[in-house]
């Protein structure tokens, strides 16, 4: 699959993102609606089997954004995708994971109440 230069740069941002301990709860199906397909998809003996790498806004009083990533981890099974699991938030930075779960979680919260 051949990536659009916007995609080959926020792969590029992607690289050394990390978990700093924020994750929220949702499915694939509910992720897939509000974000898009995912960038990486494996299977049951991945570590990871659903990753997307967003540039997402964090900061709408200062309009300021952050290449993050969404994955399961270590799920390790077949689920569904309407399954409820835990989410990681990789960032570059605490900061910019805290920021980026409240965005999330509002989104999600937003579609939810649609």
């Amino acid at each position: 699959m051949e990536k659009t230069d916007e995609k080959q740069w926020l792969w590029q941002k992607a690289i050394g993102t990390s978990w700093h301990g924020n994750e929220f709860l949702s499915t694939v199906e509910e992720i897939k609606k509000v974000f898009g397909e995912p960038d990486v998809v494996g299977n049951k003996d991945d570590k990871v089997q659903y990753e997307w790498i967003l540039d997402l806004e964090i900061s709408n009083s200062l309009g300021t954004s952050a290449v993050i990533t969404i994955y399961d981890w270590k799920e390790y099974r077949d689920y569904h995708e309407d399954t409820f699991i835990r989410f990681h938030i990789g960032g570059h930075s605490s900061n910019i994971t805290t920021l980026a779960q409240i965005e999330i979680e509002n989104v999600l919260n937003l579609f939810r109440n649609d």
